[in-house]
């Protein structure tokens, strides 16, 4: 889970990924597709929850706002995965995802790349990034990604 993701990352000496700019997720996917092993249907945890006040996500390691840097939501429907009343405080926590309609929508936009190409015309415009953020149940039990932090000055 997200919890144990935090503590995992912290006794490695590192913390969950912050993915505050268009480059390091840029770098993210690159990693993350590079593992083409990997089953369609995949999900890991980042370093954003809302678990503070909800609807207001921040970085775990800096507490700033996600909403005051870049972000890579999809859309309304990826933002939040389906819980009912009971569970809905549980969902709060941030994973950069790549669900099989991402992948099919990512498909059919290279497609009509392509084939915008081939016919001359305008090319349609690039692919979005294909590990988009979504909320997710903190309790899941999913992959997570640890990032190196600066180094402490305490002895």
């Amino acid at each position: 889970n997200w919890f144990k993701a935090v503590e995992y990352c912290h006794y490695l000496g590192r913390s969950l990924v912050t993915v505050a700019t268009e480059q390091r997720q840029q770098t993210l996917d690159q990693l993350l597709d590079d593992g083409a092993h990997q089953p369609r249907d995949q999900s890991f945890w980042c370093g954003a929850n809302d678990l503070a006040d909800a609807g207001s996500f921040h970085w775990h390691l800096t507490g700033r706002p996600v909403a005051l840097g870049w972000s890579n939501w999809a859309d309304e429907r990826h933002r939040r995965e389906p819980a009912d009343a009971d569970d809905a405080y549980k969902v709060r926590c941030v994973s950069l995802s790549r669900t099989a309609d991402v992948v099919e929508e990512l498909q059919q936009q290279q497609q009509q790349q392509q084939e915008g190409e081939g016919e001359g015309g305008a090319a349609a415009p690039p692919a979005p990034f294909s590990w988009i953020w979504t909320v997710a149940n903190c309790w899941r039990e999913l992959y997570f990604i640890c990032e190196r932090t600066g180094v402490s000055s305490c002895r």
